[in-house]
């Protein structure tokens, strides 16, 4: 099977449209040259005739036609060569200190139906664990993430509101697993404050399905010797 390369296509913010013109030339091998991008494509035909080549099939084109090529094909694909994924991962990133940028069910109606559409795929080849990434306050939408097959919360910031993942692991239950979750506010006290904190998170990771570590960067004005000792700490913690 030819290799398949994702292509980065950056469409202008304003409005997601880019026209391309290309002249193949005689001969030109598209099985070697399979890729995937995140926006859809539309290839019309304006003379000659060719074969496009989708999820390893030939199809014959020519003058007049018109391709529709969607995003999601060539993930199967790689997915069906047997490889094997040790879990999916989105970036969300739409929450901050208040909670998300939009309702709720807004995110239920619009979102929903497309995370379910992909994690369905991932559990039909066997992929079990899927995380995503959001910052701020999340527990607005959990609901719609986890009913949609989301199962790891990441990078789970600790802020003014405190820790999120407790609460979530009481609500949903042992299937709703965690990175991240350390205050990590801790660097910048002192060793009995840090203590505290690495205490907390054991507890936590006891829980099962919890990988504790700081979100982000750390922050300045965290003390080197509190990081080298998390550093050391940490390893203790069994998981």
């Amino acid at each position: 099977m030819p290799a398949i390369h994702y292509e980065k296509i950056e469409l202008p913010a304003d409005f997601s449209l880019d026209v391309t013109e290309m002249t193949l030339e005689p001969n030109y091998d598209m099985l070697g040259k399979m890729h995937w991008h995140d926006c859809f494509e539309i290839s019309a035909i304006n003379g000659g005739e060719g074969t496009y080549v989708v999820d390893n099939t030939g199809y014959p084109v020519k003058s007049g036609d018109i391709v529709v090529l969607n995003n999601i094909e060539p993930h199967q694909k790689v997915l069906e060569t047997g490889a094997k994924f040790d879990f999916a991962h989105y970036w969300e990133d739409i929450c901050f200190n208040n909670g998300p940028l939009l309702s709720p069910e807004m995110f239920e109606e619009l979102c929903a139906k497309h995370y379910k559409r992909r994690n369905e795929l991932c559990h039909k080849y066997g992929i079990k664990l899927i995380s995503l990434d959001c910052d701020g306050v999340t527990e607005k939408l959990l609901p719609t993430w986890f009913n949609s097959g989301v199962n790891i919360m990441f990078p789970i910031e600790i802020g003014t509101w405190g820790d999120q993942f407790e609460p979530a692991r009481k609500k949903f239950g042992k299937e709703m697993r965690g990175v991240g979750g350390m205050d990590k506010t801790a660097f910048r006290k002192d060793k009995a404050a840090f203590d505290a904190e690495i205490e907390r998170v054991r507890r936590l990771a006891a829980l099962g399905g919890f990988i504790p570590c700081p979100d982000h960067r750390i922050m300045p004005g965290s003390k080197f010797e509190l990081v080298q000792y998390y550093a050391d700490e940490i390893k203790k913690i069994k998981i």
